[in-house]
């Protein structure tokens, strides 16, 4: 599978509708670009910035691609229970997909990425 960047954006909703509107248009007539990117809109700066607050988190998994979220916690150093409040935060904004595995007879979560790079389009008001 080729990886893709994640783009990282604050948009009104507006705005994301009107962009939306915009892609569907192109594809009606033909014009399918390749997809190159995958991006996350925030319309709300507090979720913006608590993504950004846990990005340490999103580079870990990104670089280090731990086999469980317990591994991850472990390498940040950091308690179980917190990890996994973020891992689920970044899994419902669809920065991150959590693969279920079996191992010796137990379940185990692992935080997966399917994009090699994260961009930030942030607009001065």
């Amino acid at each position: 599978m080729r990886k893709k960047t994640l783009v990282i954006s604050l948009k009104s909703n507006k705005k994301f509708f009107s962009d939306l509107k915009e892609s569907m248009k192109n594809i009606q007539e033909g014009k399918v670009a390749k997809a190159t990117h995958f991006e996350i809109s925030f319309e709300d700066p507090k979720d913006l910035n608590k993504f950004i607050k846990n990005l340490p988190i999103l580079i870990v998994i990104l670089n280090q691609s731990p086999k469980t979220i317990y591994e991850l916690a472990k390498i940040l150093g950091r308690d179980v229970s917190n990890i996994r409040k973020v891992v689920n935060f970044f899994e419902e904004m669809g920065a991150i997909k959590i693969e279920e595995k079996i191992v010796s007879g137990k379940t185990v979560k692992k935080p997966t990425v399917f994009y090699d790079k994260i961009e930030f389009q942030l607009k001065a008001a």
